[in-house]
C-alpha cells in the first residue's frame, strides 16, 4: 500500500488590520508595501482620496447589511523574504468595520498623516476593536513627514502613543515610523520609510501559533454528478485536509462527516488548506440536503449547536436608540440568527466590552473563538462578538 506523503506545512500567514484615512496615505502605504521588494520600482499607487468623511446616513447605508448575507472584507497578500502577511485595509472610519470585524488579526497598523489633523476620538474604537480581535503589537506609520515641522511630528507621535495606550497596546513598545519624501515622486526618502515600515513587520508582528482545531464555514452548497456533494465555504481556522474527521454543525444538530477532496480556485489541487486560501470547494461525505449556508464544518469537540451562549464582545458604534426591545442579529458571511439579550455587562450599545448572554430563536452552530458581526433588525453592524461558552 502506498503511503501518503508527509505535508508540509508553512509557517501561518500573519494577518494585519491596516486604519487610517485614505486622505492620510493608508492607499500609497500598501501599494508601495506589495512593491518594496522590487528594487528600482513601487506599484503605481491609487489617487490620494482628498473627499470630506461620509455623512452619518452614508455611513449607515454602507454598513446595513442586504438581506441576510454580509460581506467580508478583501484581503491583500503581502510576501516578504522571511513572512508572509494578509493586509485587511479599515479606513474611512465605521464605514468599513462592518467589514474587518469578523476577522482574528495578529497586529495593527495605524498610517497617519503628520499634515493632517485627525480626531483621535475617530480612530479610537478601530484601535480597541483591533486589540479586542487579538491584535497584540501595533505600529505606526507617518506619511508626510516633510511638510510638517519638529514639533508637530513630536505632537503626532506622543497623540499616536496616547491612543495606543488607551486601546490597550504596549504603546511604549510600538514602532513610530516618520517617512520623509513626498509619495508621489515615490523619492528614495519615500523607499527608505517604507522598507523600515516593511522591515518592522518581519521583526515585531509574532509569528502566530498554527491553529490546533479546523473551522470552515459553508456560504453554498452544490450536488455534482460524479462527485458527490461539494461545498464552497470560507477557511475560518486551522488547516482542513483531506480524510481528517469533522463535525458539520446546522440547525439540525451535528453530524460526524469527512473531506474527500480539496478544489482551491485557479490553483492546483492541494491535500490541505492554506491559512490564506480564501474562499475553497470541498467534497465531503454527506447528502446535499442535510448541509446548508450557514452551517460549519469543525473539529469534534470545538463548535456547538444552542440556543443560550455566554459571550465577549466589543461595541464600536453607539446606538441612536439605546432599547433592547428589538431582537438581535448574528451575522455571518452566508447567514444571519435571531437572537436576544438576556443579560449584558454593560450594556452592548455603548462603545466599549461587554460580556452578555444571548438567546436564539432557534438551535445555532456557535463556533469556539470564531468572531461575528452583531446588529439590530434593519440596522448597520454595531458590535463583534465571540463565544465564550453554551448553555445547553
Amino acid at each position: 500500500m502506498t503511503q501518503r506523503p508527509p505535508i508540509v506545512t508553512k509557517p501561518p500567514v500573519a494577518r494585519v488590520l491596516v486604519v487610517g484615512l485614505r486622505r492620510e496615505g493608508t492607499s500609497e502605504v500598501i501599494a508601495a508595501l506589495r512593491s518594496i521588494a522590487t528594487p528600482g520600482w513601487l506599484e503605481q499607487s491609487p489617487p490620494r482620496v482628498w473627499t470630506s468623511p461620509p455623512t452619518p446616513d452614508e455611513q449607515r447605508a454602507a454598513m446595513i447589511d442586504p438581506g441576510a448575507s454580509a460581506s467580508v472584507a478583501p484581503a491583500i497578500q503581502l510576501e516578504s523574504t522571511k513572512r508572509s502577511f494578509l493586509l485587511f485595509e479599515c479606513v474611512d472610519g465605521p464605514s468599513s468595520l462592518g467589514l474587518c470585524a469578523a476577522v482574528r488579526f495578529d497586529a495593527v497598523l495605524w498610517v497617519r498623516s503628520a499634515d493632517e489633523d485627525t480626531e483621535l476620538d475617530t480612530a479610537l474604537p478601530t484601535l480597541e476593536l483591533a486589540r479586542f480581535l487579538g491584535a497584540l503589537p501595533a505600529i505606526v506609520f507617518v506619511t508626510d513627514s516633510e511638510r510638517a515641522s519638529r514639533e508637530r511630528r513630536d505632537r503626532v507621535e506622543r497623540e499616536a502613543r496616547e491612543a495606543l495606550s488607551l486601546a490597550g497596546f504596549a504603546s511604549d513598545e510600538a514602532p513610530v515610523i516618520c517617512s520623509t519624501g513626498a509619495i508621489e515622486a515615490a523619492s528614495d526618502a519615500w523607499r527608505a520609510g517604507v522598507a523600515a515600515l516593511r522591515e518592522a513587520l518581519d521583526q515585531r508582528v509574532p509569528y502566530v501559533e498554527e491553529d490546533t482545531f479546523v473551522a470552515v464555514e459553508v456560504r453554498d452548497v452544490f450536488d455534482i454528478r460524479g462527485r458527490g456533494t461539494v461545498i464552497v465555504g470560507a477557511v475560518v481556522a486551522g488547516n482542513p485536509r483531506t480524510t481528517e474527521p469533522l463535525e458539520l454543525l446546522s440547525p439540525r444538530g451535528r453530524i460526524a462527516t469527512t473531506i474527500v477532496g480539496i478544489d482551491i480556485f485557479r490553483r492546483p489541487t492541494p491535500m490541505e488548506v492554506p491559512r490564506s486560501a480564501g474562499l475553497v470547494g470541498l467534497q465531503i461525505q454527506l447528502p446535499r440536503d442535510r448541509v446548508s449556508p450557514g452551517d460549519y464544518l469543525v473539529t469534534p469537540q470545538h463548535g456547538a449547536v444552542a440556543t443560550r451562549a455566554i459571550i465577549e464582545g466589543f461595541c464600536w458604534q453607539n446606538a441612536t436608540d439605546p432599547s433592547l426591545a428589538d431582537p438581535l442579529r448574528c451575522v455571518t458571511s452566508a447567514a444571519a440568527r435571531t437572537a436576544r439579550v438576556v443579560s449584558s455587562d454593560p450594556s452592548p450599545l455603548s462603545i466599549g466590552a461587554f460580556t452578555a448572554e444571548l438567546r436564539f430563536d432557534v438551535p445555532t452552530p456557535l463556533v469556539h473563538g470564531c468572531p461575528l458581526n452583531l446588529r439590530r433588525e434593519g440596522d448597520p453592524p454595531f458590535a463583534t462578538i465571540t463565544v465564550v461558552r453554551t448553555l445547553d
